[in-house]
Parts: C-alpha cells; sequence; structure tokens
C-alpha cells in the first residue's frame, strides 16, 4: 500500500536536468565555498576567545591598557590584602538603547524674505 500524503505525490516524476548529479567541478567548488565560509566562522570564534583580541573583535578601535596601582593605603583591611592591582583599562561600550544626547530636530527660523 502506498500513501500519498500531497497532491503532487500523484503526478508522475519526470526527468529532467535537475536531477543529474553534479559534475566534480561543481562539488569541489561547493566543497571549497562551504569550507571557506566554515573557516571563516571558526576563525572569528577562536579570535573573539583570545584574551588579547577581545576589544578588537568587539569592534573597539585599539587593545586594552593594562596599569599597575598601589593604593595608598597599605595593609590588610585595604584592598583586600593585595599590595598592588593591574588593572585593565578598555573603552567603555555604548549603550544601544541610551537616548540621544543632543536634540537634532529644532526648527530653525528662517531667513528674511528677498
Amino acid at each position: 500500500p502506498t500513501i500519498y500524503s500531497k497532491p503532487t505525490d500523484l503526478l508522475p516524476k519526470t526527468e529532467g536536468a535537475d536531477l543529474d548529479k553534479p559534475d566534480e567541478d561543481e562539488v569541489k567548488k561547493s566543497t571549497d565555498d562551504t569550507r571557506d565560509a566554515l573557516e571563516k566562522l571558526i576563525n572569528a570564534k577562536i579570535s573573539a576567545a583570545l584574551p588579547n583580541k577581545v576589544a578588537i573583535a568587539n569592534g573597539q578601535k585599539e587593545p586594552p591598557k593594562y596599569v599597575r596601582y598601589t593604593p595608598s593605603q597599605q595593609g590588610v583591611a585595604y584592598n583586600s590584602g593585595a599590595k598592588q592591582r593591574i588593572i585593565r583599562m578598555v573603552e567603555a561600550q555604548k549603550d544601544p538603547m541610551e537616548p540621544p544626547k543632543f536634540k537634532t530636530n529644532k526648527k530653525i527660523p528662517r531667513g528674511p524674505p528677498s
């Protein structure tokens, strides 16, 4: 018993050019294109995972700068007992939901007619 789930299943199959197997050149070209696209995605993921490339991958202009900070008050009670800290300075990320800082829709009065 054959079950037809769509009306198009009842139509006879016609052999055409769309059912032929692709030749070796087409297979090689599509394989190379797929490999290049996957390598590009993988390289982007790997470069984003590296700590020194994080700022550049996120669209920032320069890599982070590291600053050695020594607090003025030394002791166990201050600064969690650390004598120095290394601080990573990065450019602050722009909030996409922040409203515009300047109003640009002010109406400018026209000049006098000539």
